[in-house]
């Protein structure tokens, strides 16, 4: 004769530390969630079975104990169930889960409150859930398609050894208790649970099973992920190289098309300076008209020379391109002037200062020809009748050159790509132009760290800003420029 106690206390022990593993696995498996149910499951079964075995120690809380045990089987049931579903990727039966529980819930107080001594009624509605229960388990386990068939297999072999147990146990029930009339329960219930034992640990180890097939299911995608993303990371990276590659081709060919062009600039700016002077020999002194349109030309042309010869010398030694001195602003300003002086629309153009503005340090030909092409733009999209505004400023640590118009302005769409190469804003196409002055400005003032700035002005016109901070560049020589 089996010892119920015994048996009682060996599946307790034994459903407690299968709780402990699964919770375990879970701690450090997050990534499957899913393993928090069998924890929790086989936890609830270990606490029912200590209900179990307190059962006979509090005789005056029988009825409660009996309450609590049989929910805390059905709520375990319930978990697992789910769980295994979810596992297999199913719906694990929540709605029967459910009603379950609730039966549970009900059924038991309203037996006891009823009959308290028919335990052969309790039995029966207890082997009706296990059999739910069973059915529900064995369906998922046929349905899925994920797990190794081995696997599947024994998980099938094991719940219909279970269903098959409980419908002997309630047919033994029936009739121990309803046809003879007496009661074997103890023997019974010991052997019963030596199989639940059994079952129990081969669900277990079915559960563990495919648990750790679906982790290795799992790490060998994530795998599979990772390899594609490394290997698209690598397609992105030869692209990249052959990008830069095709990069560096196209600055190569520019920098030897910047370096033919400015060589051929050369030798018509010396015709055009001979011209010139050739010009002033002949022409009559008194007509200072002709004087100072020659002077203008000539000054035009020595500019470009200079620049001419800066970047042929800057395309061997890049530190040659930029040569800063200290700048008295008055003078930039006059370099400036002198640029338009004798040309249509110099009349136009309104020079102002601030007072006190400190020395900047910088390229004087660079800052020159950029806000030279600021004003060359001021003068041809604005009528012809109005002014343009030169101003110089200290805002903080910043000195600001100004040029504002009151011409046609920039669309509101343009503003963000005004200043890229060779575009030109939607409402220029009357006026001739290549889209690079504002580009070459802003190149010229990447090398002063200073910054373009064009805004439509608040009534009519465009408001175009240079920041140059303060104090400037480093000095190549310390000469005040004149």
């Amino acid at each position: 004769m089996l010892d119920i106690t015994t048996s009682v206390f060996m599946i307790t022990f034994t459903l407690l530390l299968q709780g402990c593993v699964f919770l375990v696995v879970w701690v450090t498996q997050r990534q499957l969630h899913i393993i928090k149910y069998f924890a929790a499951g086989f936890a609830c079964y270990g606490i029912a079975m200590l209900l179990l075995i307190f059962r006979g120690h509090f005789s005056e809380l029988v009825g409660l104990n009996i309450i609590a045990h049989n929910l805390t089987i059905t709520v375990a049931s319930a978990l697992i169930v789910y769980g295994w579903g979810r596992l297999l990727n199913q719906s694990g039966f929540p709605r029967l889960l459910i009603a379950c529980v609730v039966f549970a819930a009900i059924f038991w107080p309203v037996a006891l409150l009823i009959d308290p001594d028919n335990v052969g009624m309790r039995v029966l509605a207890s082997n009706a859930i296990g059999i739910l229960i069973s059915i529900a388990i064995f369906l998922i386990l046929w349905r899925d398609s994920s797990q190794p068939r081995l696997v599947r297999w024994i998980g099938l072999g094991v719940i219909s050894a279970q269903f098959c147990a409980l419908m002997l146990r309630s047919i033994i029930t029936i009739r121990l208790i309803y046809w003879e009339g007496g009661s074997n329960e103890a023997i019974l219930q010991g052997w019963y649970y030596v199989f639940f034992h059994f079952v129990m640990t081969c669900i277990f180890l079915v559960i563990l099973g495919m648990v750790g097939y679906r982790l290795q299911a799992d790490l060998h995608a994530r795998n599979q992920a990772l390899s594609l993303e490394v290997e698209e990371r690598k397609q992105l990276q030869e692209m990249a190289s052959k990008a830069l590659e095709a990069e560096k081709a196209a600055r190569k060919e520019q920098r030897q098309l910047l370096r033919m062009v400015t060589h051929e600039f050369r030798t018509p700016l010396s015709v055009i300076d001979r011209a010139a002077e050739m010009i002033d020999v002949v022409t009559d002194k008194a007509l200072p008209a002709v004087t100072e349109r020659v002077e203008t030309i000539h000054g035009a042309v020595q500019r470009l020379v200079r620049f001419t010869e800066r970047f042929l010398a800057a395309d061997r030694r890049e530190k040659d391109a930029v040569q800063s001195e200290e700048i008295l602003l008055p003078d930039l300003i006059s370099r400036v002037q002198q640029h338009f002086d004798g040309l249509d629309g110099a009349g136009r153009l309104r020079y102002s200062f601030a007072d006190a503005l400190p020395r900047y340090c910088g390229d004087p030909q660079m800052l020159a020809t950029a806000l030279i092409n600021l004003i060359d733009n001021a003068l041809k999209y604005s009528p012809d009748d109005t002014v343009i505004e030169v101003t110089v400023s200290r805002e903080s640590d910043e000195i600001v050159l100004l040029v504002r118009d009151f011409g046609i302005g920039i669309p509101q769409e343009d503003v963000p790509s005004i200043g890229s190469r060779f575009f030109r804003a939607s409402n220029t196409a009357a006026a001739t132009g290549t889209g690079l002055g504002l580009y070459n400005t802003r190149r010229l003032l990447d090398f002063h760290n200073g910054r373009l700035v064009l805004r439509p002005a608040v009534d009519q016109g465009t408001v175009a800003a240079i920041y140059l901070p303060l104090p400037g560049i480093p000095l190549n020589h310390a000469v005040i420029s004149t």
